[in-house]
C-alpha cells in the first residue's frame, strides 16, 4: 500500500506542468564587443516595465533609449523598459552588447542570448567658416 501511494504521488508530481514564474526584477548586463564579463549592470523592478505592447515599428540600435524583449506571457507582444535611457546615453562613444536576466525569489534566469548589439555615436562636429555671400 505504501509503495502504491509513493508511485501515485510520484506520477502526480511528474504530471504537474511546470510554469515559468513571474520575474520580480531584471538585470541588464553590458559588455564591450566580444568581452566575456560585463563592465556594467543595471537592475530594475519588473513593475517598471510595460508588457503586452505592440512591437515598435521603427527601431534603431544607435544611441538607444529603451530595452525591448519578447513578452513571455503574450506571444507576439513585447515588454518595454524606458528607465535605462540615462545609463545607455552615458556610455562612451563605441559599440557594445547587452543581455537581460530575469530574477525572482527562486533565483536568476540564464542571460538572454544572443547578445543584443548597440552603438553610441556622437553627432557630427558643427561646420566652421560658414559665410553667406552674394
Amino acid at each position: 500500500m505504501k509503495q502504491s501511494l509513493v508511485v501515485i504521488f510520484s506520477l502526480l508530481v511528474a504530471a504537474t506542468p511546470v510554469h515559468s514564474q513571474t520575474p520580480e526584477s531584471y538585470e541588464a548586463r553590458f559588455y564591450q564587443l566580444g568581452a566575456t564579463m560585463p563592465f556594467q549592470t543595471h537592475a530594475f523592478v519588473a513593475t517598471a516595465t510595460s508588457c503586452q505592447q505592440a512591437q515598435p515599428s521603427a527601431t534603431t540600435t544607435i544611441n538607444p533609449t529603451r530595452f525591448i524583449w519578447d513578452d513571455p506571457s503574450n506571444p507576439g507582444s513585447v515588454c518595454i523598459y524606458t528607465g535605462g535611457s540615462g545609463i545607455l546615453l552615458a556610455f562612451p562613444i563605441g559599440s557594445y552588447e547587452a543581455t537581460l536576466v530575469a530574477i525572482n525569489a527562486a533565483g536568476a534566469s540564464a542571460e538572454s542570448m544572443p547578445r543584443a548589439p548597440f552603438s553610441r555615436l556622437a553627432s557630427p562636429s558643427a561646420p566652421t567658416g560658414l559665410r553667406v555671400i552674394r
